[in-house]
């Protein structure tokens, strides 16, 4: 009898160890998973951000500096609308006292392409003669112009010059074309005087006889 109640005594205290092994296992197993869980969640306290990161757009820059110069402070190396200025003074010392800007002359070297209307001109019936352009607007304000420049020097109007001329714009005094060109070595002139901004024709793109 006694023998008995010693081998359910051992069971019971073989059950008791091994209830206590097991429950402190899953005590630990639960306890360290929660601190995992704790590690990788934010906090209440913290806010998850859903927005996606702002990307700059690069500030657009002007292809083309203003066409407009004082000439008074401009200088040999200065670019103005694309243009280097190689030559810069008064138009005439000698006939006119009055000096920078209402008598000047600005020397460019630089290509650009331009359109409006040409004019086969008798050098009878204007000083200037050969062939002027009457420059479309749209382009004209991306010549070389002085800030203080008369009707005659703003870029509207320019007398083309060089062989090419002739030979491309053939035909009557008084003839027309609608043309797209380009020139090389823009002049300004500016004086109290029959003078007109010239350059030299470099190439026809296009033409039509109106």
């Amino acid at each position: 009898m006694k023998k008995k109640q010693k081998n359910i005594l051992s069971i019971s205290t073989a059950g008791l160890v091994l209830a206590l092994v097991f429950g402190g296992l899953g005590y630990y197993i639960a306890n360290n998973q929660y601190s995992t869980n704790q590690s990788v969640l934010p906090s209440a306290s913290q806010s998850v951000s859903t927005e996606r990161p702002v990307i700059s757009s690069p500030t657009p820059k002007s292809t083309r500096v203003s066409n407009v110069f004082d000439v008074t402070t401009a200088k040999v190396g200065d670019k103005v609308a694309g243009m280097t200025i190689t030559a810069i003074g008064p138009w005439s010392e000698e006939l006119y006292e009055e000096t920078l800007p209402y008598n000047a002359k600005v020397q460019f070297t630089g290509q650009e392409t331009i359109s409006g209307t040409i004019t086969s001109i008798d050098p009878f019936n204007s000083p200037l003669g050969g062939y002027e352009m009457k420059v479309d607007p749209v382009f004209s304000s991306i010549i070389p112009r002085i800030a203080s420049a008369s009707r005659r020097s703003d870029g509207s109007y320019l007398h083309l010059r060089g062989n090419l001329v002739g030979k491309e714009f053939v035909g009557p005094y008084g003839s027309e074309w609608r043309a797209t060109i380009v020139i090389d070595d823009y002049l300004i002139e500016q004086a109290e005087t029959e003078v007109s901004d010239s350059a030299d024709l470099i190439k026809v793109v296009s033409k039509t006889r109106i």
